[in-house]
């Protein structure tokens, strides 16, 4: 703020350009105007319209997020998940948010991928998951837990399936859901150690619908 006596000013008042000129008793005043960035950006609109659906996406998806994200803080699980998808998030200009579900990530961690299939059993209700056993290499153990986990974005269901330890192979079957019935969803898996402290990344199993494959 500044205070000035000028002729030139003397009959001024009001804004120019950054620049407000009123008078205080006797006294012209020149006050500069904070510049204030815009918030509302449609960049920023964009990013913000991909965070708040990765926060709904991450309230779905809690229960598996605790395993998938081991040894954090519900704070730093929810961080964790959001961060690594936010990638695989598009907005356009209208603010329509797509995910590509083929490449989301609800586990990370050091271990190694499991080996997990899935297929439809003849009647096309029901998912079988073919689980085969693993050749040990570093970063893998006997122990491990592997799970299945299915998300279903016209109905907004998850279902979270623990199969057999690493060590194993086996098959389990899944029948789905009523409200699931001629709905795609999306299947993966993914491996956590036996103290629950360590998790796999994320393996896609694919897109299913009922009858198809």
């Amino acid at each position: 703020m500044a205070v000035f006596e000028s002729g030139l000013f003397s009959e001024l008042s009001g804004s120019l350009g950054n620049i407000t000129i009123y008078r205080l008793g006797d006294t012209k005043v020149v006050k500069g105007k904070a510049w204030v960035r815009d918030a509302h950006t449609p960049a920023q609109l964009m990013h913000q319209a991909k965070w708040k659906v990765l926060g709904l996406l991450s309230t779905r998806m809690k229960k598996v997020l605790e395993l998938g994200f081991p040894d954090r803080e519900a704070r730093g699980r929810v961080n964790g998940f959001m961060s690594r998808n936010l990638p695989y998030v598009a907005c356009d200009e209208a603010l329509n948010v797509t995910v590509d579900y083929s490449k989301l990530k609800i586990s990370a961690g050091e271990l190694q991928a499991p080996e997990v299939t899935a297929q439809w059993a003849e009647t096309g209700e029901t998912l079988i998951f073919l689980q085969k056993r693993q050749s040990l290499r570093p970063l893998m153990y006997d122990d491990d837990q592997l799970y299945a986990f299915l998300w279903n974005p016209e109905v907004l269901r998850t279902k979270l399936l623990a199969l057999h330890q690493r060590k194993e192979t086996a098959e389990i079957r899944f029948t789905l859901p009523e409200e699931w019935k001629d709905t795609s969803f999306h299947v993966y898996a993914f491996a956590v150690n036996a103290h629950t402290t360590k998790a796999s990344e994320t393996l896609w199993l694919g897109n299913f619908q009922e009858n198809k494959k």
